[in-house]
């Protein structure tokens, strides 16, 4: 075996390569990565994390230096792939309500905290949100805090689909959480289906909002990930820089086109699959929620098991051709790499923003789902 050292120094074992290797190159030597054969793809995924990582620590949460991802079965994933090896948080930890309660009361009395009703669609139950000041968030703030929602009719579709799909426990992924106004109302619904919500919010101080959100209205069905979702990086954090009028553009630094200076925030970073790992109820989507201004496509680069065994039947994506960009992928790539996963995408281009997307064989999805949400036998 070969051994390579990573833009860190730090040294890892290379696989043979397989021959002829064409006009692949192979990763983890230089800063350029294409595509690799399958065979190797094949033999990395062997080795990622349950094989012969190289561990590190770093706070609560065990990190895994990799070659590259495992990106094998879906074959859109290889227009993605153009990142060197990096290191990921490869056990991410969920927290929950009972972690927020001790000492949560004392967080939202900050100035940067306003409680605002939040009123779910065609549903009788008030919730609280804990937004920003309007002049410190003049988008989704101000606009819950003069009509008391935000994005209401999404809401309400996501709820519905819930509503109409036979069986509980099915679960919800919010992707780019923010506040909670996606988050809360759905928990609040799937409570009593025996559902649970999944939350990602990279932006710390944007997380603490959400956890005040799940005190306030008691949600004990939401596990929170304060993580960034990517794949690999050169390290196992990433700077985000929260927006000084739209804190629900606050995104990943670089991604924006104008970016914001006012203030950065380090976040740790993981991946879908890492979550997957940790978490059985990831097998049971019924609905994925992505909105992580312009980092969708570095969130697929990391689901790559995901979205090959248990892939949300339904779901709701962000794309911004400019932001995407900025992050260096684009919409074709990622509608490529959703169709690969079984999505009709047929309706998706570069004029729109967001997409509802539904798994092309729906009823083997729901099939799947009601069988437990294993993932389907392939020959």
């Amino acid at each position: 075996q070969e051994v390579c050292a990573t833009s860190r120094g730090s040294p890892h074992l290379l696989p043979p390569a397989p021959q002829p290797i064409s006009p692949m190159v192979r990763a983890g030597c230089t800063g350029m990565v294409l595509p690799l054969p399958l065979l190797l793809l094949q033999l990395l995924l062997l080795q990622a994390c349950a094989g012969s990582p190289t561990p590190r620590a770093s706070g609560a949460a065990a990190t895994c230096s990799l070659p590259d991802a495992d990106s094998t079965a879906i074959p859109g994933h290889q227009l993605l792939q153009r990142r060197q090896g990096g290191a990921f948080v490869a056990g991410p930890l969920a927290e929950t309500y009972q972690d927020f309660v001790p000492g949560q009361s004392k967080r939202i009395e900050g100035d940067d905290f306003r409680r605002l009703p939040l009123a779910p669609p065609d549903e009788e139950q008030k919730l609280w949100v804990f937004g920003y000041p309007s002049w410190q968030d003049t988008v989704i703030s101000a606009r819950i805090a003069t009509t008391g929602s935000w994005e209401g009719g999404k809401v309400a579709r996501i709820r519905d689909t819930f509503r109409q799909t036979p069986g509980d426990g099915l679960n919800f992924l919010d992707l780019g959480g923010n506040i909670g106004t996606f988050t809360l109302p759905i928990a609040a619904f799937l409570a009593k289906r025996g559902g649970r919500v999944f939350a990602v919010e990279a932006m710390p101080s944007i997380a603490e909002h959400l956890k005040a959100g799940i005190v306030e209205n008691g949600l004990r069905n939401v596990d929170l990930y304060s993580y960034a979702i990517a794949g690999p990086v050169a390290d196992n954090t990433v700077a985000m820089a929260l927006g000084p009028k739209n804190k629900g553009g606050s995104a990943v630094m670089g991604n924006k086109v104008h970016p914001y200076r006012e203030r950065t925030e380090s976040a740790p970073l993981t991946t879908l699959d890492a979550m997957l790992r940790v978490e059985p109820g990831l097998r049971r989507l019924l609905v994925a929620k992505i909105d992580i201004e312009g980092n969708e496509g570095r969130a697929l680069q990391g689901a790559v098991r995901l979205l090959r065994e248990v892939p949300p039947c339904y779901l709701l994506i962000e794309l911004k051709a400019r932001f995407l960009a900025k992050a260096g992928s684009s919409v074709k790539e990622v509608a490529d790499v959703l169709a690969s996963a079984g999505y009709d995408t047929a309706k998706v281009h570069a004029g729109q923003d967001t997409y509802w997307l539904e798994q092309r064989d729906l009823q083997r999805c729901l099939a799947r789902l009601a069988a437990g949400g294993k993932p389907a036998t392939t020959a």
